[in-house]
């Protein structure tokens, strides 16, 4: 079971902010799992940053496509989220393709 988190760079708490350092606070797509809906959802690892500031990308899911492939779709942000508004601001994205490593973490192609 996965779990996608939205979020703001400015939600983080300042304790994880030094936790997680050299990385930095994210507006976009964080990602937890779990074996079950009841049960605690963890990081699969240290960064749980699926899409974020560089992407512009803020909220989303992943889905089948017709050629049963896992593809990400999400939102582009825009300036009430602190970015600059662009000709992408508030549109939905291109599907993303999604890969997995061994250990099951997700990577957007």
């Amino acid at each position: 079971m996965v779990y996608d988190i939205c979020s703001k760079k400015e939600w983080y708490n300042p304790e994880y902010i030094k936790e997680i350092y050299p990385l930095e606070p994210q507006t976009g797509v964080l990602y937890f799992v779990s074996d079950s809906l009841s049960g605690e959802f963890k990081p699969l690892s240290d960064n749980i940053v699926l899409c974020g500031n560089k992407e512009g990308l803020y909220t989303g899911r992943i889905i089948k496509n017709p050629k049963g492939e896992d593809v990400f779709l999400s939102w582009y942000v825009g300036d009430d989220e602190g970015f600059e508004r662009n000709n992408k601001s508030y549109r939905l994205s291109n599907q993303i393709k999604v890969e997995y490593d061994a250990k099951g973490n997700m990577k957007l192609i």
